[in-house]
């Protein structure tokens, strides 16, 4: 029974369907793990937006206190502006007692700074009429107006149809004072009952005071303050003061209003809240570094990455497995089918398989095994397609070097040329003895060009010396294999069409050379060549199909039989130029000894 039960077991643990089911388990357990990031990311996104939440409602503090200090600064510019007093001094055309009317207005500043120090609001007061009356809360002589009207701020508030308008500037006209600092005021056109302007008032606070806006707020980041132009008026970061950083309006499309962002500055995220104050104009804006923000959240992920990794491992070493049992049978199987593709058949042996894959296996066994004996029936009948092919064109060439061979002893004969035709006749039998002995597909290059040196030889005698040739070939090429007869047919092809056409006989040049792993043979003569017309109809005759090539001799035929050989990549190639000469260059796979019988007989 325990038998029965343990065979039972692994018939299905060796089921593809039980491991797939495995696989799906660790894809369990790697969606677990992906939900476990999702959680972490939206307790992210929540610590965003409560974080976030409170840091705007911080903000919105920051700009009510903001609105106190610019209110102060609207009431300090209407008590001056609208005193009889000053509206007197600065009314008068002529040169009055300036140093009383200085004297006054330092007893009513004194009055008002009383009411002002009570609420913590310290200002500077600076005021210049038109007819030369000037006055400010600094030192006497220590301030320089001048320079105050040059500015290009100044200029432009003065040109304002307000009522009044606030601006922030670098306060370098106090000669005393070593270096300027940023100040927030409000400027402002004193006029009489008539409208007609009688100078200016601006009223000024240091930008400690805005500062001292969030100082009292916890903040682990920098706080800053910018105008509607973009000009930062109050900073903890002391060195962006003054500084154009972006127009109001640009930075409510890009962050919006009251509302929190995660953005990367200079290489940093920073959690950036703001809240614009429509009341001054002014964005307040912090910037908390992410790294301290989500400080305890990293922390959390650390936890998390540490467990992940564990989790990861635990389920890369099952996968492993796993993936090993059943890859490993198929990839067998494979390899196998790549060797059958390449012509080697072997049986597949799989024990560790699983059920489905040894049922393949014996398939491809039996598959494997009709397709070995069907490409042994092939490749017999094709190598005796291939051996009654070449007999055929090897007949063919035989009849015809024949024929025109007694054809030339024969015209010796009939000229009385009998000394020249006995010789013809001895290097005529000395040539069949080696070309009727020889019934091999391929012999070595060496004897092929014997051969033709034999019949070249005839040919001299039969045109008494007044042809000549030349053959030019390395040692180490003579070794290799050609087919039999391919010389010939070309050589005579040159003497019968090239040099006879000539009535000064001429040169045959016979040359081997090795281009790449190829042989190449050229034969030129410098004969009557051909024009371009005949040239054309040449080279179509030589590229006919191997059913054409049987019907056909000379370069047809040398041509098919090497095609028939090596393939269409080798052959016979034409050129000649009418009235020069012609060459015919042959291309044949380089090929020692047996090697032939391996690659091409098989």
């Amino acid at each position: 029974m325990a038998s029965r039960f343990i065979k039972r077991i692994k018939e299905y643990t060796g089921e593809l369907k039980f491991k797939l089911y495995s696989a799906f388990g660790i894809m369990l357990v790697l969606i677990a793990l992906s939900t476990a990031t999702a959680v972490l990311l939206a307790v992210k996104q929540v610590i965003i937006v409560q974080v976030g939440q409170s840091r705007i409602d911080v903000l919105k503090q920051i700009s009510e206190r903001s609105n106190i200090i610019k209110n102060n600064l609207i009431t300090v510019i209407n008590l001056y502006k609208y005193n009889t007093d000053l509206v007197r001094y600065l009314s008068q055309t002529e040169a009055g007692n300036v140093q009383k009317n200085v004297f006054e207005l330092d007893e009513k500043r004194k009055n008002f700074d009383v009411v002002f120090k009570d609420i913590g609001f310290e200002y500077d007061i600076v005021i210049q009429g038109e007819n030369g009356f000037v006055y400010s809360s600094y030192k006497e002589g220590s301030y320089d107006f001048e320079s105050l009207k040059t500015q290009l701020w100044y200029k432009k508030s003065y040109d304002e149809q307000g009522d009044m308008s606030f601006v922030s500037y670098k306060n370098g006209f106090i000669r005393e004072k070593e270096k300027a600092t940023y100040v927030f005021g409000g400027f402002s056109k004193i006029k009489d009952a008539s409208g007609n302007v009688l100078g200016t008032i601006l009223i000024s606070v240091d930008e400690n005071v805005l500062e001292s806006l969030y100082a009292g707020f916890e903040t682990q980041g920098n706080v800053y303050i910018f105008d509607k132009k973009g000009n930062v008026v109050s900073s903890r970061d002391k060195s962006i003061l003054g500084k154009n950083m972006i127009g109001a309006e640009n930075f409510r499309k890009l962050y919006g209003n009251g509302s929190s962002h995660i953005i990367k500055k200079l290489g940093k995220y920073y959690f950036l809240s703001n809240c614009y104050d429509s009341q001054t104009g002014w964005t307040i804006v912090e910037e908390i570094p992410c790294e301290i923000m989500f400080s305890v959240l990293i922390n959390m992920t650390g936890y998390l990455a540490v467990s992940m990794v564990v989790f990861l491992f635990t389920a890369a070493f099952i996968s492993y497995r796993q993936a090993k049992s059943i890859s490993e049978p198929i990839a067998s199987l494979c390899q196998s089918m790549k060797r059958v593709s390449s012509g080697e058949f072997i049986c597949v042996q799989e024990e560790n398989a699983c059920n489905e894959v040894l049922a393949l296996g014996k398939s491809f066994n039996s598959m494997s095994g009709k397709i070995k004996e069907l490409l042994e029936d092939i490749r017999n009948n094709e190598k005796e397609k291939r051996k009654s092919e070449m007999d055929f064109l090897r007949a063919q060439i035989n009849p015809h070097f024949l024929y025109n061979t007694l054809f030339s002893i024969q015209c010796m004969a009939e000229l009385n040329k009998n000394e020249q035709a006995v010789k013809m006749i001895k290097a005529f039998i000395a040539l069949l003895r080696k070309t009727l002995s020889t019934d091999r597909d391929l012999i070595p290059l060496r004897e092929e060009l014997e051969n033709t040196k034999s019949y070249l030889e005839l040919e001299r005698i039969r045109y008494s010396n007044i042809m000549d040739y030349e053959i030019e070939v390395s040692t180490e090429l003579e070794s290799c294999q050609v087919p039999a007869l391919i010389l010939q047919p070309i050589v005579e092809n040159a003497i019968f069409h090239g040099l006879e056409a000539k009535d000064s006989g001429g040169l045959i040049v016979l040359e081997v050379l090795k281009d790449g792993e190829d042989l190449l043979i050229n034969i030129s003569d410098d004969g009557k060549g051909m024009n371009i017309r005949r040239l054309k109809e040449v080279r179509a005759r030589i590229n006919l199909d191997e059913d054409e090539a049987r019907k056909s001799i000379g370069l047809v035929n040398v041509s098919g039989r090497i095609k028939i050989n090596f393939g269409k990549e080798y052959g016979l190639t034409i050129d000649s130029e009418e009235n020069i000469g012609t060459c015919v260059s042959v291309r044949l796979p380089i090929i020692k000894g047996t090697e032939y019988e391996d690659t091409y007989s098989g």
